[in-house]
């Protein structure tokens, strides 16, 4: 298995419950067998297999354990070269439906939990590292 390591320098609970870092792999980006983050997404009756690189994916695949510090990106192939628009999976949306489940029962007081559609990459790194 590969060593996460983090953008930044993060530290106590406070600092984890109001800043998220990107997963970023290895020494050299890349990601053990076990940190692929293999995603199953159900898009016109047909599930489809997606990555959210280093996060924790249950429930065969369609369930998505949330794991602070880290946020993650919806990417077509397992990887954290978050520089190349390739790499992302960007759904078609119009004339379709869109549901999330989120399960917030474990989710602490003081801690921030956000889901976020946006259009990545941007063309420069930003403080952590990420497109």
């Amino acid at each position: 298995s590969s060593v996460r390591r983090r953008a930044g320098n993060l530290t106590g609970r406070a600092q984890r419950a109001r800043s998220s870092v990107p997963v970023l792999g290895g020494r050299n980006g890349e990601l053990g067998d076990n940190e692929f983050g293999e995603l199953l997404i159900n898009e016109d009756g047909n599930w489809t297999k997606y990555y959210l690189p280093g996060a924790a994916i249950e429930n065969g695949g369609k369930t998505v354990k949330y794991a602070p510090p880290f946020r993650y990106y919806l990417m077509k192939k397992p990887t954290t070269d978050y520089s190349k628009a390739e790499n992302f999976y960007k759904p078609i949306f119009p004339g379709k439906t869109f549901t999330v489940d989120m399960q917030l029962t474990n989710v602490g007081c003081g801690c921030n939990l956000n889901f976020y559609l946006v259009d990545m990459p941007v063309p420069e790194a930003g403080k952590d590292h990420d497109h």
